[in-house]
């Protein structure tokens, strides 16, 4: 499938759709009735209602990351701290290392929107927005069962070059089709450890989302481990194509305070 002169669904208003379960009515009138090749943005997955506005070919890719380091990430993205907490980013910090039942508890009670998010926010994220169902572990299997049924690949943010492979497998694309820039990938954002009973406190929180990380990272493998002999031989290639194209593309002395890049004027890309 080349990936020139494609159709990408965009938003009536705004820029994302939002968190409402997606219907063909958030959408700007598509040109023909053809259906849309690309729909990339944040809003809850519903296959059917997709399908009506997608091309019968199209293939449905989603990415998970490790609950507990998309937790903090959602914490200091929304400011959680402030919503839930009333706290500074300064008392925030001092906390991080305590115990966070109470602050789990005033995220549980905030009335902000943003604050569901740090709640088994990638199982809403893929249609189970029903947040009574969160402590429910047969209706949450019953969901990953369906999510797997209805996804043709979920890409794992914690091995992404693996995933890009398997996404360009399938879709029968080339190494450059696939190459990328990190982005938004914030330098302010503490690195330090997650103490256990911290982690393990976050991880009963969003049992949901552990349960479907960790059914969508042994399928990943599986898929990796059927990939063939040449896989590791790929990645290497793939690798180093990338970054001679990112050392190409951008100034690597010069990057903004969220930590993205500043591109060159002029670009050279690495060959295949």
């Amino acid at each position: 499938m080349g990936i020139e002169n494609l159709t990408f669904a965009l938003p009536s208003t705004g820029f994302i759709l939002g968190y409402q379960t997606f219907s063909q009515e958030m959408l700007l009138r598509q040109p023909t009735d053809e259906g849309f090749n690309v729909l990339v943005n944040n809003v809850p997955f519903h296959r059917a209602n997709m399908e009506k506005v997608m091309k019968p070919t199209a293939k449905y890719v989603s990415i998970l990351r490790e609950p507990v380091s998309r937790w903090y990430s959602v914490v200091e993205y929304y400011s959680l701290f402030k919503l839930a907490l009333r706290l500074t980013k300064e008392q925030y910090e001092a906390i991080k290392t305590s115990p966070l039942d109470d602050f789990l508890s005033a995220i549980a009670k905030c009335k902000y929107f943003s604050c569901s998010l740090g709640y088994n926010g990638q199982l809403f994220d893929l249609g189970l927005t029903e947040k009574v169902y969160y402590t429910d572990e047969h209706v949450i299997q019953k969901k990953i069962k369906t999510i797997e049924e209805e996804l043709d690949l979920v890409l794992i943010a914690e091995y992404f070059d693996e995933s890009l492979l398997l996404l360009k497998k399938m879709m029968c694309w080339t190494f450059e089709d696939i190459m990328y820039i990190k982005k938004k990938q914030r330098r302010n954002v503490s690195r330090e450890p997650t103490r256990i009973e911290q982690a393990n406190a976050i991880r009963k929180w969003n049992k949901g989302d552990v349960m479907l990380y960790q059914r969508f990272n042994r399928t990943l493998w599986n898929k990796i481990n059927k990939y063939g002999p040449n896989f590791q031989k790929d990645l290497r290639r793939f690798r180093e194509m990338n970054d001679v194209t990112t050392k190409s593309c951008v100034n690597t002395t010069s990057s903004d305070i969220n930590g993205n890049y500043i591109l060159q004027n002029e670009v050279t890309f690495a060959k295949t």
